[in-house]
């Protein structure tokens, strides 16, 4: 499979996937950016999308504001 920087044109080959491996467990999108995997993943009990890039942060849910410190915490 070839990449080509993002996820979207790949998104359905992920869903089918992490899909599988993430079923009644938490999924993380460390790199969501526009959360083209994430919005995907329907078997997870909880889902936690992530980015450093400040532009992306500011255009998601409360979620964003959190640092990754803050994230990791509650799931480790």
């Amino acid at each position: 499979m070839r990449y080509f920087g993002g996820k979207y044109a790949i998104k359905k080959d992920l869903w089918e996937i992490l899909n599988k491996e993430t079923k009644g467990r938490v999924f993380i999108d460390l790199f969501c950016g526009v959360c083209n995997v994430v919005e995907g993943i329907t078997t997870a009990n909880q889902r936690i999308a992530n980015d450093n890039n400040p532009k992306i942060q500011k255009s998601k849910n409360p979620i964003s504001r959190k640092s990754t410190a803050e994230i990791l915490q509650k799931v480790v």
